[in-house]
């Protein structure tokens, strides 16, 4: 699994051109987009909200809860 993970970190997955399909596994440290501070945030995942097909719809964060998917990140993107 954590392969699978990594590669999703990296970029493997979703199509040319569009937003990165990564999904995060609980415990991931990631950033988050705060839009009272207007910047990223450290943010651990405590839960994944998943939609009946399986696919990754939103997050609880220690930050955040129901972070939408365009609101979280990789910790290590710059």
């Amino acid at each position: 699994a954590d392969a699978a993970v990594e590669m999703a970190l990296a970029g493997g997955g979703g199509t040319a051109g569009s937003a990165p399909t990564s999904s995060f596994e609980v415990g991931s440290k990631v950033k988050y987009w705060s839009s009272s501070h207007k910047r990223w945030v450290q943010a651990k995942v405590i839960s994944v909200h998943r939609s009946k097909e399986g696919s990754v719809v939103a997050y609880d964060l220690d930050a955040k809860q129901q972070a939408g998917l365009s609101r979280v990140r990789d910790f290590s993107t710059a």
